[in-house]
C-alpha cells in the first residue's frame, strides 16, 4: 500500500496528537499577545476542571494564576526570549479553587520577525515534592529555633527523625532511635499511663504537655519536660507528630531548694513573731503585777 503525502501528513499529525494527549503532564499552547488558548491536552482539561468550550474563552495565563505568579511568568518569558526556553514554578488555580504547585518548562514559537507567536508550556504537578520540601523546612525550622531535644514520628508513633540536641541529651545516635517509639526512653512508674494519654491527645489534634522520668543511654535518669504536638497539612489533616524534650532536673532541684529556704524563713519568722508576742505578754504581766504590788505597799 502506498501512502500519499497527505496520508503521511495525517498519520504524523494523528500520532503527534495522540502522544500529546497521552502525556501525564499538562500540555498547553497559547498566544501571549491575545491570551487565546490554541492547543491543550486531556491532562490539562482534567486538572483544570474546565471544559474545552470554557478553556477557549479564558484568557491565558492571567486567569489561571495569581498576580505574584504572573510576575514569575513574565520573568520566565525573558528567559524564553534570550535562551529559547524557561523554567518556572507556579501554583495553577483550578476551577474549584484548588491551587496545584506546578513546575513548567516553556518554549516559544516565533514568527519571521523573531517575535513570540505562541508559547508552549508543559506542566508537572510537584505537590508531593513540595510536601517533602515543606517537611524538611519544618524539621530544619524546629532545629534552628530551639535548643531542646526534638523528635518527630509518623502516624504510627515510630521515630523517623531526631535533631542533634536529642543525640547530645540522650547519647543515642539517630540510627539507634529511628524506628523505635518514644516510650523506649521513659522509665516513669506511670510510663504506660503517660504514653496512653499522650497518644490519645495528640492523635485527636491536641497538644500534650507534662513531665516524666526519662533515661539516657548511660542509664542516667532525669526529669524531662515534654511538649508533644501533631503536625497538620494544609487541609488540617495530621501527617506526623513532634515533641520537644527538656532536661529540667537542675531546675527542679533549684525550685525544691528555694521552697525549702522559703519554708525555713517562714518558720523562723513565725518563731520570731511568736517570741515577740510572748515578750509583750510578759511585759504586760510584769506591769500588771507591779501595779498590783504597789497597791499592797500603800
Amino acid at each position: 500500500m502506498e501512502f500519499t503525502d497527505k496520508t503521511k501528513e495525517d498519520l504524523i499529525t494523528g500520532f503527534t496528537e495522540n502522544m500529546i494527549d497521552a502525556l501525564m503532564d499538562t500540555f498547553f499552547v497559547f498566544n501571549p499577545n491575545t491570551g487565546k488558548a490554541i492547543r491543550w491536552n486531556s491532562k490539562f482539561r482534567e486538572i483544570s476542571g474546565y471544559t474545552d468550550e470554557e478553556i477557549v474563552d479564558l484568557k491565558a495565563p492571567d486567569f489561571y494564576y495569581s498576580p505574584e505568579d504572573l510576575e514569575k511568568a513574565a520573568a520566565a518569558t525573558k528567559d524564553i526570549l534570550s535562551k529559547g526556553q524557561g523554567k518556572v514554578e507556579m501554583s495553577f488555580i483550578c476551577k474549584d479553587g484548588r491551587k496545584i504547585p506546578t513546575e513548567y518548562l516553556a518554549s516559544a514559537i516565533k514568527d519571521e520577525k523573531n517575535n513570540i507567536k505562541y508559547i508552549i508550556s508543559i506542566g508537572r504537578d510537584i505537590t508531593e515534592r513540595k510536601l517533602t520540601e515543606n517537611e524538611l523546612k519544618f524539621r530544619s525550622g524546629i532545629t534552628e529555633q530551639v535548643n531542646a531535644s526534638v523528635i518527630s514520628t509518623g502516624l504510627d508513633f515510630k521515630i523517623n527523625w531526631v535533631n542533634q540536641a536529642f543525640i547530645t541529651l540522650y547519647g543515642y545516635s539517630s540510627d539507634e532511635a529511628i524506628g523505635q517509639t518514644p516510650d523506649f526512653l521513659n522509665v516513669d512508674p506511670l510510663s504506660e499511663e503517660i504514653q496512653n494519654d499522650i497518644y490519645k491527645k495528640v492523635s485527636s489534634g491536641e497538644v500534650w504537655k507534662g513531665e516524666a522520668l526519662n533515661r539516657k543511654k548511660d542509664d542516667t535518669v532525669f526529669l524531662c519536660r515534654l511538649d508533644i504536638f501533631p503536625i497538620k497539612d494544609e487541609n488540617g489533616d495530621i501527617f506526623a507528630y513532634a515533641g520537644h524534650q527538656y532536661d529540667i532536673t537542675e531546675r527542679r532541684q533549684a525550685e525544691d531548694a528555694l521552697k525549702k529556704k522559703v519554708k525555713e524563713l517562714e518558720e523562723f519568722y513565725n518563731m520570731s513573731v511568736g517570741r515577740e508576742v510572748k515578750m509583750m505578754e510578759l511585759k504586760k504581766e510584769i506591769i500588771r503585777l507591779n501595779e498590783k504590788l504597789s497597791q499592797y505597799e500603800k
